[in-house]
């Protein structure tokens, strides 16, 4: 930019650079990839429009569990493995420990752009648990049995710790013929 009087043109200024682009759009919420007692991997898409500037990277927010929606960033502010990556579209989040095992967290991202604008994702509700233990099996030829075809298999059903924070949706047997 220049300056013009009666005289003539004054010296030119700087130069200053800006970015002339809008938020991104909102992006669908990150979703659970796996877990175990104390780690949860999310992943998730990038927003559909950038709104014009590139985006440089993302934030991952979880509340505390209790549902007071008391949100900090995962794993630490400025967390490098995902700060300043703008192709990620997974992580993992650290911050956990035994007690957490069941509970639901509400967990969000944030995108950011070169023109610093931010846009945050919807929110998921997701259960932190790990796979279930193994369960105990009993089996014994069944004695109304006269050709032998049948076996009838007896376990004991799982107790909610045994869980290990997600319920049980089926149990599966595998029998080999020998």
């Amino acid at each position: 930019m220049v300056a013009h009087n009666f005289n003539g043109e004054g010296t030119y200024s700087s130069v200053y650079e800006f970015y002339s682009c809008v938020l991104p759009s909102l992006f669908d919420a990150p979703t659970r990839v796996t877990s175990t007692s104390s780690t949860l991997e999310i992943e998730w898409a990038p927003p559909e429009e950038t709104g014009g500037c590139t985006i440089t990277g993302y934030a991952v927010f979880i509340d505390d569990g209790t549902g007071s929606n008391n949100f900090e960033e995962a794993n630490s502010a400025n967390d490098l493995s995902i700060r300043n990556q703008p192709g990620l579209n997974r992580a993992t989040i650290t911050t956990f420990d035994a007690a957490d095992v069941g509970q639901e967290f509400v967990v969000y991202l944030t995108t950011y752009t070169e023109a610093g604008d931010s846009t945050d994702s919807e929110h998921a509700t997701i259960v932190l648990g790990d796979v279930p233990s193994v369960p105990l099996v009993a089996p014994y030829k069944d004695a109304t049995s006269s050709d032998g075809s049948r076996l009838l298999i007896r376990y004991d059903a799982l107790t909610s710790s045994e869980h290990r924070g997600l319920e049980v949706q089926s149990y599966s047997l595998e029998i080999d013929d020998g």
